[in-house]
């Protein structure tokens, strides 16, 4: 008995399955901010007996746009005449985010005897790269050694998936060691020293560092002999779809 009243409340609460039809909203539960949203709405007939004058509104939270208008102060209405037992409707709509956090979708159901309510919910995210380089030295000696260190933090509430990264290292600085272990390609010609790395993700909240240790080999010798200090400015990229984001730390080499 007590299994019984369990399974009754269970439906009760969930608020899809009322009388004849049960309706149903699809919708990613996490959408990045740069993709369309694409919902669906789904009406069954559940019952043994045709039900007829069918009208669903989707109600359109703010925070998207529809066809180019801007949603929270109008609804998307669909009517059918007739669904017969076993038969499933769907009714489709695609919206462009325009802002991020969660977000409630609410269909309404209406035959001529019965009314049914389904809610949806998604969460609309984005990455937010922040990148920093920092060296462990304003400045050092001919042939001594600098560190740096870069992080790439996502204080985004969506996560950063395959994120290449790029390190540049001037002619006045020679590539030592890195950690993680990039893949390096040694200057050629004009071509500066580069070393390269990969993340396959970076969580919201997540910050991953990179550092790279270089000799000074810079500056310049004039017509006397004497040696002449230069400054050495090591760059870094990085990106996310099709944003970049830079930063750089400059030393001088004496």
């Amino acid at each position: 008995m007590k299994n019984n009243i369990l399974l009754v409340l269970m439906f009760a609460f969930s608020g899809l399955v009322i009388g004849e039809l049960i309706v149903t909203i699809q919708c990613p539960k996490s959408l990045d901010i740069e993709y369309s949203l694409n919902c669906s709405v789904s009406v069954k007939n559940v019952g043994n007996q045709t039900v007829r004058d069918i009208t669903a509104r989707y109600y359109l939270p703010s925070g998207f746009t529809y066809r180019g208008r801007k949603t929270g102060k109008f609804s998307l209405k669909w009517s059918t005449p007739e669904l017969k037992p076993g038969a499933v409707k769907n009714y489709h709509c695609s919206l462009k985010p325009t802002s991020l956090g969660e977000f409630n979708f609410v269909t309404k159901v209406k035959t001529k005897n019965s009314s049914y309510k389904a809610i949806g919910n998604v969460k609309i995210v984005s990455s937010n790269i922040e990148l920093k380089v920092r060296a462990s030295s304003r400045f050092i000696f001919l042939n001594k050694s600098v560190t740096f260190k870069t992080t790439i933090k996502n204080s985004g509430n969506g996560a950063a998936y395959d994120v290449p990264t790029k390190g540049i290292l001037p002619s006045g600085l020679e590539y030592i060691s890195s950690e993680p272990q990039a893949a390096y390609s040694p200057p050629k010609g004009k071509r500066l020293a580069r070393l390269k790395w990969k993340f396959a993700e970076i969580a919201p909240g997540e910050e991953v560092s990179i550092k790279v240790v270089a000799r000074g080999i810079g500056g310049s010798t004039d017509e006397s002999g004497h040696y002449h200090g230069a400054y050495a400015k090591y760059s870094v990229v990085a990106a996310v779809k099709d944003q970049e984001f830079q930063n750089s730390a400059r030393i001088r080499v004496e």
